[in-house]
């Protein structure tokens, strides 16, 4: 009960397989079906990332690789005739760390009316790594793959899977807006709010990390020139050593994340400035993104905290 009102919370809703062993450093795959009940009613691990960040307020206070789970808030209110538009929040965190239970969604679904989605997806040199056979961005397609989920499924809470708002702050915020002009989400999400970050902020795509992933190969010994045995090692690689490399190469990287989203020619096809200004791939039209045909332009909400 929040404010006097009741609403039912789901987590650790598992929307893709663990991302280990040979999932490691690979797009996320569809979770699919389970045929026992689902424990509901505690938060999953956060994604890998330093403990001593964690809150102390955290239900779960533990990190894993297995983490891609999400959690989901509903009003009270919600019936088959009354169903509710849904909103998704990307947290923050220099995509090096966060997680989707820190951010409450009770109060807001209660005091709103909506349904509130909130989602882990791998951070730092686990999301972000980039070499020839790695082509990166696995924490944007994490994302992609939760939304998907989101719009298959958030009817059976009681959700309208035609209404859906992707939300996020600083580095939540780049996301948004990196996703928002990615081609492939064609009718994936209505609306877009951003806080604190765009696709146009210095930070939103990795100036770095093609450097900084050769060097964090090396660092757990990972330096074979064939691609299939470096990607073998790469897999088999400690967790623990993987994350001690991403440590040493961000502290000696100034003003810059060195895992961060690239230019991959699927996800991202040329640099955010290059798409909002001289392609047709972010045609307005083409993404079903709600439309202002009065004033023939879509509606952006950006708030700066």
């Amino acid at each position: 009960m929040v404010l006097g009102k009741d609403l039912y919370e789901f987590r650790k809703i598992p929307y893709a397989r663990p991302p280990v062993g040979n999932l490691r450093f690979e797009k996320p795959q569809p979770y699919g079906s389970w045929e026992s009940i689902l424990d509901a009613r505690m938060f999953g691990p956060s994604c890998f990332q330093d403990k001593d960040l964690l809150r102390k307020s955290l239900l779960n206070k533990n990190i894993s690789e297995d983490c891609l789970f999400l959690n989901i808030y509903v009003p009270f209110s919600v019936s088959t005739d009354n169903n509710k538009s849904v909103l998704v929040w990307i947290h923050g965190g220099s995509y090096a760390s966060g997680q989707g239970s820190l951010n409450d969604g009770a109060m807001l679904a209660v005091t709103g009316d909506v349904i509130i989605i909130t989602i882990n997806y791998r951070l730092n040199i686990f999301g972000f790594l980039s070499l020839d056979g790695f082509p990166g961005n696995y924490g944007l397609w994490d994302q992609i793959m939760a939304i998907q989920w989101v719009k298959d499924n958030i009817p059976s809470f009681g959700g309208n899977s035609k209404s859906i708002t992707i939300s996020g702050e600083s580095a939540g915020g780049f996301s948004v807006g990196l996703l928002s002009i990615a081609p492939l989400n064609k009718g994936l999400f209505q609306r877009a709010i951003l806080q604190s970050g765009t696709a146009l902020s210095s930070y939103a795509v990795g100036k770095v990390t093609k450097s900084a992933s050769f060097q964090a190969a090396a660092y757990v010994n990972c330096t074979d020139n064939q691609a299939y045995v470096l990607a073998q090692c790469l897999k088999e690689a400690p967790a623990s050593a993987l994350y001690s490399a991403f440590r040493l190469i961000q502290s000696g990287t100034y003003l810059q994340f060195a895992f961060a989203p690239v230019v991959d020619g699927a996800l991202l096809l040329d640099d955010p400035l290059n798409l909002m200004t001289n392609s047709s791939s972010v045609d307005d039209h083409d993404h079903d993104y709600d439309y202002d045909h009065e004033r023939e332009r879509v509606t952006c909400v950006m708030v700066m905290i």
